[in-house]
């Protein structure tokens, strides 16, 4: 998948290391960041759509395939987007969605220990609490 060069220069400002702490290590970003290298390897594992709101880009929602029932859930949001309700509305849009189009499966996102505030919003979102894995990421489960 190719974003677009707007795309792109939106996500600049969201390619930091605070923002990509609690992703996979490939995804992890410890200084600068070529923002168009970053998203094309976030393509490469999933579909990602852009989360804005009225004005500006203000994260992305990443679904890979974990089976032919399952989807992958990931999303990730600017610093000034934190704590303001993005996430959940995301992943309640994303339910209510995959349930409108009757769609069958479990949705999966995985939580580093370090970010509990991910867990919450899988949490409240109706997921519960599967298994972590030998690297110390707890995947939450929701079966549809």
């Amino acid at each position: 998948m190719e974003l677009s060069a707007s795309v792109t220069a939106e996500a600049a400002p969201m390619v930091t290391p605070a923002v990509t702490a609690h992703l996979p290590e490939d995804l992890v970003v410890t200084g600068a960041a070529e923002p168009a290298a970053w998203l094309a390897r976030l393509a490469e594992r999933s579909t990602v759509c852009t989360v804005r709101d009225p004005d500006a880009l203000v994260g992305f929602l990443t679904l890979g395939a974990g089976s032919e029932t399952e989807l992958m859930l990931g999303y990730l949001f600017a610093e000034h987007a934190w704590g303001r309700g993005y996430a959940s509305e995301l992943v309640a849009g994303l339910l209510a969605h995959l349930r409108a189009k009757d769609w069958r499966g479990k949705v999966t996102g995985g939580v580093v220990a370090k970010n509990p505030a991910s867990a919450k919003v899988l949490l409240k979102s109706g997921f519960e609490r599967a298994e972590t894995d030998p690297n110390g990421v707890t995947f939450y489960r929701i079966a549809l």
